[in-house]
């Protein structure tokens, strides 16, 4: 399945913890940081979570331990998002996402 949007899909996971990764930081104590950061959400189609990607949650995360590489659950839900929706998940972290099928990752990092 293709993209909702071609241009800006977020994917929840990624919404929430970019929400916690703020919150913990002090950056967004006050109205004005939490305006913004709505203000900026709304720039994208925030992609829900469903019965599909809960089935390549479990296809990532047996495919991982066969392989002898342990996965968290917050980037495993991360990956399953974006392999679900066959749509390329962008990282820092390209390291966390390596050795699963079917997910293109884009970074900067290697």
């Amino acid at each position: 399945m293709k993209s909702i949007s071609q241009e800006r899909d977020l994917l929840y996971p990624s919404l929430l913890w970019e929400s916690f990764g703020l919150a913990q930081s002090g950056q967004i104590g006050g109205t004005t940081q939490k305006a913004q950061l709505r203000a900026t959400i709304r720039k994208f189609v925030v992609i829900p979570y469903n019965y599909r990607i809960a089935e390549h949650y479990g296809a990532i995360i047996a495919h991982r331990k066969k392989n002898g590489v342990p996965i968290s659950c917050a980037d495993t839900w991360i990956a399953a998002c974006a392999r679900s929706y066959d749509i390329p998940l962008v990282t820092h972290n390209a390291k966390d996402f390596t050795n699963i099928p079917g997910l293109q990752v884009i970074t900067k990092n290697p």
